[in-house]
């Protein structure tokens, strides 16, 4: 502890963080969407830096969350295959509210790969940052796109809503994820077949639970 509180007191120290801070917020609004994309991409390697200030924290997460929002497709697909690790690092902390804030934005991205990489990340993050942030942001965000237009998301959600399952009971809402399953199954491509059959596990031990609930409450 007095290691950390001595660097903060350092003026060269915190001359070199300041100067760290001011060139990461002047590279997230970069001209060239590439510089903006690298951004991104190291921003949990920063956070995860030794002894670095809380504020310097903070400004890290603006820029991530502003950057969730970039105009450039490529950033914005970036930011989403990055928050699963982002969410392990502060996902159960107030910091992190104001990046799962901003995946409403993008829930129905104009681009179908963005809104794909959302959708990949998305239950994932359930685990990560509790039951609270999961009933508030996530659990709407799901409910959205499970009805998305192109079946590969839909996939995507429905295999990992065991992930969702694990952190809010679901029960009362899978009426609303029968239709989209049913569609899926139907198909004509067998490929897209083949992956509502590869999902069957995660679903059935949801349908399982659900069966055993509504038997122990009727008995």
């Amino acid at each position: 502890m007095d290691t950390i509180v001595s660097l903060k007191l350092n003026p060269e120290v915190e001359r070199a963080y300041e100067f760290i801070s001011n060139t990461i917020i002047a590279l997230s609004k970069d001209e060239s969407w590439r510089v903006r994309l690298t951004v991104a991409d190291k921003i949990n390697e920063i956070l995860t830096f030794p002894n670095l200030p809380d504020y310097l924290k903070k400004n890290v997460i603006d820029i991530f969350s502003t950057l969730i929002t970039d105009y450039e497709a490529e950033t914005r697909n970036k930011c989403c295959n990055r928050l699963e690790t982002l969410a392990e690092i502060i996902g159960k902390t107030d910091n992190f509210d104001k990046i799962i804030i901003q995946l409403k934005s993008i829930q129905k991205d104009n681009v179908s790969y963005v809104r794909s990489s959302l959708a990949s990340s998305l239950l994932r993050l359930a685990p990560l940052v509790g039951k609270t942030k999961t009933n508030e942001y996530i659990f709407p965000i799901f409910m959205n796109m499970i009805n998305d237009e192109i079946h590969d998301i839909r996939m995507i959600l429905i295999k990992n809503i065991d992930r969702l399952h694990e952190v809010i009971n679901i029960d009362a809402y899978v009426q609303s994820i029968i239709p989209s399953l049913l569609e899926i199954a139907s198909n004509k491509s067998w490929r897209v077949r083949l992956q509502i059959t590869e999902s069957i596990p995660a679903i059935a031990r949801i349908l399982v639970i659900i069966i055993f609930n509504l038997l122990y409450f009727f008995n």
